[in-house]
């Protein structure tokens, strides 16, 4: 996105950002973008600029921002399992906020499991009804037994009956280790290399677009 490209920016929490406005600058720091949003007003004018990320903007659907607008609404219907085990929550915590902040529908136990309710058929539930599962892997969850295994079962259950060729399991390394012998034949992503994050976040809007594409 660049300057002079109409926006629309809705924050989920606060209904002051609710606008639609003009790119007025694009500043790189890292691998972040950095916009100043001239937010449209009442009297037809613009607003002074306010500073927001990439993760918070995305382009109204005109002619010239259609197919980027389009896949701001598939990435917003992707329900994203996040297989972990407790050894790397915290980790796994900071990419489900990175998931939710990009439009994504990320799945997370201690966030989507209410009160009270049978953890068994909850994690079996949100398996069945996730497009894609990422499976957590660092040195600690892979060397013990746990509710991650149980996990990875119900998923390997619910790959099964996915069509041929159809990315159902990313296996997800937070560092370099062993990946088990039952998810050994999808595609790791290796989150701790320099291009981790890009590749899954790729990968990810991938699926999303099918998906979108299957409607």
């Amino acid at each position: 996105m660049k300057p002079g490209v109409r926006v629309f920016c809705d924050d989920r929490d606060t209904l002051y950002y609710d606008f639609t406005g003009v790119i007025a600058s694009a500043v790189k720091h890292g691998n972040r973008w950095i916009f100043g949003v001239a937010f449209d007003s009442l009297d037809g004018s613009l607003n002074a600029p306010s500073e927001l990320d990439d993760m918070q903007i995305w382009p109204t659907e005109d002619e010239e921002n259609k197919e980027e607008a389009k896949q701001r609404r598939a990435d917003e219907e992707l329900r994203i399992f996040l297989c972990h085990g407790s050894e790397d929550k915290e980790a796994v915590r900071q990419l489900h906020a990175k998931l939710k902040a990009s439009g994504m529908r990320p799945w997370l136990d201690e966030v989507n499991i209410e009160p009270g309710t049978e953890w068994d058929e909850s994690i079996r539930n949100a398996v069945k009804e996730s497009h894609i599962l990422l499976a957590i892997l660092s040195k600690r969850s892979t060397a013990k037994a746990g509710y991650v295994q149980k996990e990875i079962r119900f998923a390997l259950d619910r790959a099964e009956e996915m069509p041929e060729g159809r990315v159902y399991i990313i296996p997800v390394l937070l560092e370099e280790c062993e990946i088990p012998s039952r998810l050994s034949r999808w595609q790791a992503v290796r989150l701790y290399d320099l291009e981790g994050e890009t590749k899954l976040f790729s990968a990810l809007r991938k699926r999303a677009a099918q998906i979108a594409g299957e409607a």
